[in-house]
């Protein structure tokens, strides 16, 4: 039996244990990049703070963050970055897992445990849920509801780091903040519904915010022009005088019964006897004023007689004027 030279068993284990650093250096990385963590549901912080591991592993965008916390003894400490955070999240019965974009967070390194604002998460369209025996996050609310993790007195959410496959959400987009799966529940909308939902502000102040992402989760979509053709912004920018109230005939009225206006207006709801319209006759000398109710329009002329039948009574109190008060009814055709 012959006996291999000394340098090559030498060579074929070190061989072997370098190998074997490799492999525990994949699975380390491997472990690592899977790993998931736990985060805090706090209903008293109004902002995403990390731990700088958690913040290193999960944002997006990263950069030096302004944000400074105050503890328990007043003293402030200023946080170490500032990113996007998305996170997954998956329902432990079906398996099924949503891509939650958090919008803003900031990482700290003497942050002992990761918080995720209640507030926040709100306001990305999520439900938080805290009942004895019945706690749960639902991302939306047709989503399935995850239950959380009870650890001594705190309720805590279990995620991990978007992997490539689920990246639904651009990374490195800063536009869609707050989506979940990249849909938005809260904040989306087109720049006329945007222009609407805060009291018609200018439309390109709107886009100036949008483009320069002044606020964080305020999306917009659809077509960016930024002509306005709303009623209220037409009434805001009239400056002209109004019109006069009344117009000045050429030949007054000089006696009751000389010149009658009438117009026929519909009700802008039907009444409890069927009431769809409403005529009305206006003398000019008395400013007397009758008002009828019509079902139809086909009543319009039954109502005219009524008026002038009316008329007549009125005027036969003067004697005088009787032989001026003559009323002739034309018959109209119909438009």
């Amino acid at each position: 039996m012959l006996a291999a030279p000394m340098p090559i068993v030498k060579d074929l284990v070190d061989s072997i244990e370098l190998e074997s650093d490799k492999i525990e250096v994949c699975a380390n990385a491997l472990s690592g990049e899977f790993k998931k963590f736990l985060f805090t549901i706090d209903s008293g912080s109004d902002v995403h703070v990390l731990t700088l591991e958690a913040a290193v592993k999960f944002f997006t965008v990263k950069q030096a963050s302004n944000l400074r916390v105050t503890g328990v003894s007043g003293s402030s400490t200023r946080a170490d970055v500032m990113g996007r955070l998305l996170i997954s999240v998956e329902d432990p019965v079906t398996m099924k897992k949503y891509v939650i974009d958090m919008g803003r967070a900031h990482g700290m390194k003497s942050c002992p445990v990761n918080i995720l604002s209640v507030s926040l998460l709100i306001k990305v369209g999520a439900i938080v849920h805290f009942e004895k025996g019945n706690s749960y996050f639902q991302p939306h609310v047709n989503a399935e509801k995850i239950p959380f993790i009870g650890n001594r007195g705190l309720f805590q959410l279990q995620g991990e780091k978007v992997a490539d496959a689920e990246g639904e959400v651009d990374p490195n987009s800063t536009r869609r903040a707050y989506a979940i799966n990249g849909i938005s529940f809260a904040t989306t909308g087109d720049l006329k519904l945007w222009h609407r939902r805060l009291c018609h502000v200018s439309k390109d102040r709107l886009l100036r915010i949008f483009k320069h992402n002044l606020v964080d989760g305020f999306k917009m979509t659809g077509r960016m022009n930024t002509t306005c053709d709303c009623d209220t912004c037409k009434q805001a920018r009239i400056r002209k005088s109004a019109s006069p109230h009344e117009r000045k005939l050429e030949s007054p009225a000089s006696f009751v019964g000389h010149t009658v206006s009438t117009d026929v207006k519909s009700l802008p709801y039907i009444s409890f006897l069927g009431y769809r319209y409403v005529i009305v006759f206006v003398d000019h000398y008395s400013r007397l004023s009758f008002c009828y109710f019509l079902r139809s329009m086909n009543e319009v002329t039954s109502k005219l007689k009524t008026y002038v039948s009316e008329m007549k009574r009125f005027r036969s109190h003067d004697s005088n004027d009787s032989k001026r008060s003559r009323f002739r009814i034309f018959r109209t055709r119909r438009r």
